[in-house]
C-alpha cells in the first residue's frame, strides 16, 4: 500500500479503512514483530494500522428486542403497562401505580393506614402530571431468574418451557436482591440503546430527571399501598383485609385447597384493581425490610414476607398477612416481586421536595425560575432608591436594614436560604446556578468565606431570583431579599397545596366514573374477554341494543356499555 494511503487512513481514522484492507491487515498484525515477516506493506504504515485496530471504540450495543412470547412474561396485557427488557430477549412487565393526595374520606382512617398514603413515586410513565410508583406486575418468574442469573454469569440462555411461567421459588432475600443487582448492571450497560418509558410501551428504561431505574424488591410501605388497591379504591375497600374481589375470595387468589395445593403460573383472573396480579397467595413475597414490630422492642429479626401462598388457609389471606423467615430459609412457597427505584435525591429540586412534610404527594411537576417569579408578591417601586422595595408590612420603614444593605449572615441563615432558593426552582446543579455555601471551621467560624458567605456562583443565583422578584439583582442578601424569599415561598406552597386538592378532587371523580362503568360492565377487568359466561353476557347487550350479537367487546358494545353506564348513574327526576 503507497505511503499516501497510509496517511490517509491515519488522518481519516479507521471507518475509511477499506473492507480488503481490514481483512489483510487482521491476517499482517500478527507477523508485525518479526523482521522478515511477509508483505508488501512498510512495517511503520501495518504497524500504525494494527494500533488503529486495536484502539478503535467498541460500536454501541443494539437495543434489546423481545423474542419471549407473551404469555412468558404478560398475559394479561393492559394499555399502560411498562415493559422492561430483560437479557436473551426477554421482558418483565411494571405497573404503574399512581401517588399523591389521598381520597377526601381518608380522614377517618386510623394513622397507619393514613401514613401509607405518603407513600411516593418518582416516576410518570404517561405524562399525566402525578407521580407513580412503578411495581411488578407478576411475580418474577422461573424464565425470568435464570435468565437474569445466565447473563450475570456469561452463561447460555435458558430455553423456555412448560415450568417457565411459574414464579420463581426457593430463593431467601439474598437471592432476590441478588437478582435485582444483577438486572440493574444488565439494565445500565444497555441504557444507552434503551428510550425512555414516556408513553411507550416498551422496551424502554423509566428514569427521572435523566437517572436510570434501578432494580429492587419493594418497601413493606410500598407494598401495602399496592397490596390494598392504592389511590384506585376508595378509603373504606382501602381500609379492608382483602382488595374488592368481585369474583369473590374463591376465584380471586390461590391459597390452599381440598386435595393439595401448588403454585400457579403468571397471570389468569386474579388481579387486583391496580392490574397487579397475585399480591395475596400464590407465592410469599419477599420484602425489602427486616421484621421488627411496631411498638415493642428496638430488635431486629429475619427477612419479611407478606401475602400468603397456596400454603395459606383462605380465610387468614390478607393484606395485612406478615411473617418473619430466618435469613439462609428458603421454601416452595416463597417468591418474589420487584420495583423500580432511582434515588431520592436526582436533582436539587427533588431535595427541596423532601425539606417538608407540607411536600408530600405534591406530584412530579416544579417551578422554574419563570414560574417562581410570578409566586413573588407584587411589590411598588420605592420613589427614593428607584428600585422596588417589600411593603411596609414586611419591613418597618424604621428597620435599621431599609436600605437593602447586606445582611450578616450566620450558617445557619445561608442554609435556609439555599433551600427556599432550590425550592424556588434556582437548583444548584443546572449549568449557570451552580453554587454553595461555605462550610465551618472546626470552632465554628467561617473558613475562607467570600463576603458574605456565598461563592460568586451562588450571587449569581441569588441575583436571578431578586430580577425575578423585582428587586436590585445585586447578589446581595438583603433583607429585602430574604423577606420576598419567605413571600415566594409561602406563595409557591400555598399554590401546590391548592393543585393537590384539585388533583385529589380529579382522582375523585375518576373513581366515580369507573364504578359507573364497572355497574354496566358485563365482565370485570382482569376476566377473559374470550370466556363463555362474558360473551353470553355480551350477547345479551348486545341484543337489547339493536346490535349484532356476536359475543365480541366491539367499539360500538363498547359505547353502549358506557352509555347504559351513565345513565344508570344519573339521578331519576
Amino acid at each position: 500500500m503507497a505511503d499516501d494511503e497510509t496517511s490517509k487512513i491515519l488522518r481519516t481514522g479507521l471507518p475509511t479503512v477499506p473492507r480488503a484492507v481490514r481483512r489483510q491487515s487482521d491476517r499482517a498484525c500478527s507477523i508485525t514483530g518479526r523482521a522478515d515477516g511477509p508483505g508488501p506493506w512498510p512495517r511503520l504504515g501495518l504497524a500504525a494500522i494494527c494500533l488503529l485496530l486495536q484502539s478503535a471504540p467498541p460500536r454501541a450495543a443494539p437495543a434489546p428486542v423481545i423474542a419471549w412470547p407473551a404469555g412468558q412474561y404478560n398475559p394479561n396485557p393492559l394499555p399502560d403497562d411498562v415493559i422492561l427488557p430483560l437479557p436473551c430477549g426477554g421482558a418483565m412487565v411494571l405497573r404503574p401505580v399512581a401517588t399523591g393526595a389521598p381520597p377526601a374520606d381518608a380522614a377517618g382512617l386510623p394513622p397507619d393506614l393514613q401514613r401509607l398514603y405518603r407513600v411516593a413515586g418518582r416516576f410518570d410513565p404517561q405524562r399525566t402530571g402525578l407521580g407513580h410508583l412503578l411495581i411488578g406486575k407478576y411475580e418474577v418468574t422461573r424464565l425470568q431468574y435464570q435468565t437474569v442469573n445466565a447473563a450475570a454469569r456469561r452463561s447460555p440462555c435458558p430455553r423456555p418451557d412448560t415450568q417457565s411461567a411459574l414464579p420463581q421459588v426457593e430463593v431467601n432475600r439474598r437471592d432476590a436482591e441478588g437478582f435485582g443487582l444483577d438486572l440493574s448492571q444488565w439494565l445500565a450497560d444497555q441504557q444507552g440503546s434503551l428510550p425512555d418509558c414516556s408513553g411507550g410501551r416498551g422496551p424502554c428504561l423509566p428514569r427521572v430527571d435523566g437517572v436510570a431505574a434501578t432494580v429492587r424488591l419493594p418497601g413493606e410501605e410500598e407494598w401495602a399501598f399496592a397490596a390494598r388497591g392504592g389511590l384506585a379504591v376508595s378509603a373504606a375497600d382501602f381500609a379492608a383485609s382483602v382488595y374488592p374481589m368481585p369474583k369473590g375470595l374463591a376465584l380471586g387468589v390461590i391459597g390452599k385447597r381440598d386435595g393439595g395445593s401448588a403454585a400457579a403460573p403468571i397471570g389468569g383472573p386474579r388481579a387486583n384493581p391496580l392490574g397487579l396480579h397475585d399480591m395475596l397467595g400464590n407465592v410469599e413475597e419477599i420484602m425489602l425490610d427486616l421484621y421488627r414490630i411496631d411498638g415493642a422492642s428496638g430488635e431486629i429479626g429475619g427477612y419479611v414476607v407478606r401475602g400468603g401462598s397456596f400454603y395459606s388457609e383462605p380465610a387468614e389471606l390478607a393484606v395485612t398477612l406478615r411473617r418473619e423467615v430466618p435469613l439462609l430459609n428458603k421454601t416452595s412457597d416463597t417468591g418474589f416481586r420487584v420495583v423500580a427505584a432511582v434515588p431520592i435525591y436526582t436533582s436539587g429540586r427533588r431535595l427541596a421536595e423532601v425539606q417538608g412534610p407540607d411536600l408530600v404527594g405534591a406530584g412530579l411537576t416544579y417551578p422554574t425560575p419563570e414560574t417562581a417569579a410570578a409566586a413573588v408578591p407584587a411589590q411598588a417601586p420605592s420613589a427614593s432608591s428607584g428600585k422596588a422595595q417589600m411593603p411596609a408590612a414586611v419591613l418597618p420603614e424604621s428597620h435599621p436594614e431599609r436600605a437593602g444593605a447586606p445582611l450578616a449572615l450566620t450558617a445557619d441563615d445561608r442554609r435556609e436560604i439555599a433551600i427556599q432558593l432550590v425550592r424556588l426552582g434556582y437548583d444548584p446543579w443546572v449549568p449557570g446556578a451552580s453554587w454553595r455555601v461555605v462550610p465551618k471551621q472546626a470552632d465554628g467560624r467561617d473558613s475562607g468565606q467570600p463576603r458574605d458567605g456565598f461563592w460568586d456562583s451562588a450571587r449569581r443565583a441569588i441575583a436571578a431570583f431578586q430580577e425575578a422578584a423585582g428587586l436590585e439583582a445585586s447578589g446581595d442578601v438583603t433583607a429585602e431579599t430574604r423577606a420576598a424569599l419567605t413571600a415566594a415561598v409561602a406563595a409557591l406552597k400555598a399554590r401546590e397545596r391548592a393543585d393537590a386538592a384539585q388533583r385529589a378532587a380529579q382522582v375523585v371523580q375518576e373513581q366515580e366514573r369507573q364504578a359507573q362503568r364497572a355497574r354496566a360492565y358485563p365482565c370485570d377487568k382482569t376476566q377473559d374477554l374470550q370466556s363463555e359466561a362474558c360473551r353470553i353476557l355480551l350477547r345479551q347487550i348486545q341484543d337489547q341494543g339493536g346490535l349484532s350479537a356476536t359475543g365480541e367487546l366491539t367499539e360500538e358494545t363498547r359505547t353502549l356499555i358506557e352509555r347504559r353506564a351513565t345513565e344508570s348513574s344519573e339521578p331519576r327526576r
